[in-house]
């Protein structure tokens, strides 16, 4: 059985920490989004697919590809 994928907005705030916490221990893939490169590597360490995002682009650091908006 596939796991089911959720993004998380603000993965690494106060309220998106505990969110994507519960999320994965309900087995959940999670995924989350932070603006900062500290905010990557703090949701690379807790086992979620990090996203880095600015108000122009989105982009995956896992596979360093990047789309523009």
């Amino acid at each position: 059985m596939t796991k089911t994928r959720v993004l998380v907005t603000g993965a690494v705030g106060y309220i998106g920490q505990a969110v994507s916490q519960r999320l994965q221990i309900g087995g959940y893939d999670v995924s989350g989004l932070t603006r900062s490169a500290a905010g990557l590597g703090a949701l690379d360490a807790r086992g979620s697919l990090p996203f880095g995002a600015t108000s122009t682009m989105l982009c995956c650091s896992s596979d360093s590809r990047a789309t523009s908006t």
